[in-house]
């Protein structure tokens, strides 16, 4: 993506311990939107229905969209919103200007017109027709919010994917990443699901092999409006106030530990990847190993913005740490999923993954000496059986975190330590 490098990566900070809380879509969208951990907002977390839930819960209704439009922030989204989002009249609290799916979740050809009905677009990609929509937002004198929320990459389901042929051109010789967990020889010291999964074929890697290329072709286009919406701001003489935020809201994984494509595990692949971010006072080219969250946009944006963050947000502003001030910050992420397979886990500040799930199942892991997680510490008989004391500190913590709310006794901790600049 030779824009997104160009113009954001070298022109501003990477967190490169970026950490989705929930890694799948519609839980990761709401944390983002609410700045809420998903035990608190529900939405699509432990069999809450999607955006129908998202808004009759109330979380719709304080954002950070809401406080930057009440603020005087014209605001405007433009791609995917909440997972079953069906609205067409009408738009969700806070949003100026609304384009976003509606009649399936992902690369739907149909959208909610601004609250004026659903239209359909029968040709063309679905994420350039979001980012000329962005791209013409961003005009006048007043400031301004706008999200581009592409479906790129998301995997494709049934049928062709819906990615240009110029696109394709530029990764069609693109190969699978094969890291050394990828089909992972040994698993038996992985949960269940995985220990009964048999090795990888060669059909199931060729058409992951596929979707690769297809996902790497997703972001081209992505990248070409990234590259268009800058050049609109540097026209307009905005360049030089505007922040960018550049990420996802969920990883992926591949083939690792024997998986085939897809999301939602506490795997390194789902729930870490990098956060980019762009603006005014931002040092240019750095890199910074804190552990953000997704549920700390919220109040980051209402921190730049001067506003107050929503009112039940668990994150809080990283702002601070964009201009390399000394400011306390969490020494672990939580990590959590629903559902059968669902778990509760930490990554820390010293480079643990330590993981309790629903089952009773327990992993451990240490990331800078076992970066593709090959080796749990509880099961695996090639590294040590991690220390008794610190497991008893991790689960402590774990548990504090997995239950804590905003503005109770059982506040989310984030001011765990000193950062140095």
């Amino acid at each position: 993506m030779p824009n997104v490098q160009k113009l954001l990566v070298r022109q501003g900070t990477t967190f490169e311990r970026f950490t989705i809380s929930t890694p799948s879509c519609c839980p990761s969208r709401a944390s983002f939107l609410t700045g809420r951990y998903s035990h608190n907002h529900r939405t699509g977390f432990g069999g809450k229905a999607s955006a129908t839930f998202f808004a009759r819960s109330g979380a719709q209704s304080d954002t950070y969209a809401t406080r930057l439009n009440r603020a005087g922030y014209r605001t405007g989204y433009f791609g995917k919103y909440i997972n079953g989002y069906k609205q067409t009249r009408g738009k969700p609290a806070g949003w100026d200007t609304f384009y976003a799916n509606v009649g399936r979740d992902e690369w739907s050809r149909c959208f909610n017109a601004d609250g004026h009905g659903m239209k359909c677009q029968q040709h063309g990609n679905m994420d350039a027709f979001y980012g000329g929509r962005a791209a013409g937002f961003i005009k006048g004198s007043r400031p301004f919010l706008a999200v581009y929320a592409p479906n790129a990459p998301h995997q494709y389901g049934n049928g062709p994917p819906p990615v240009p042929e110029w696109a394709m051109k530029h990764v069609k010789n693109a190969a699978l990443p094969k890291p050394p967990s990828f089909n992972e020889q040994n698993v038996s010291d992985k949960p269940r699901f995985i220990r009964h999964a048999g090795m990888l074929g060669g059909r199931e890697i060729q058409a992951m092999a596929r979707e690769h290329r297809a996902r790497l072709g997703s972001l081209q286009v992505v990248d070409r409006y990234v590259g268009q919406i800058v050049s609109r701001l540097k026209k307009s003489g905005k360049l030089s106030n505007t922040y960018f935020l550049f990420t996802t809201d969920n990883g992926y994984h591949m083939g690792q530990h024997r998986m085939e494509a897809g999301k939602a595990t506490p795997y390194v692949e789902d729930v870490i990847f990098p956060l980019v971010v762009r603006g005014p006072g931002v040092h240019k080219g750095a890199k910074r190993e804190e552990l953000v969250q997704n549920i700390d946009v919220a109040s980051t944006f209402a921190d730049l913005a001067g506003v107050k963050p929503p009112a039940k947000a668990d994150g809080v502003s990283f702002a601070p740490l964009l201009r390399a001030r000394d400011v306390p910050w969490r020494d672990a992420a939580l990590v959590e999923g629903p559902g059968k397979r669902g778990y509760h886990g930490l990554i820390t500040e010293r480079g643990e993954a330590y993981v309790e799930w629903k089952s009773g199942f327990k992993e451990n892991y240490d990331l800078k000496r076992d970066p593709y997680q090959l080796d749990n510490a509880f099961e695996s008989k090639s590294v040590p059986r991690p220390d008794p004391g610190r497991v008893r500190d991790l689960a402590a913590q774990l548990k504090k975190l997995q239950n804590c709310k905003a503005n109770t006794a059982n506040r989310c901790p984030v001011a765990a330590r000193a950062v140095s600049p």
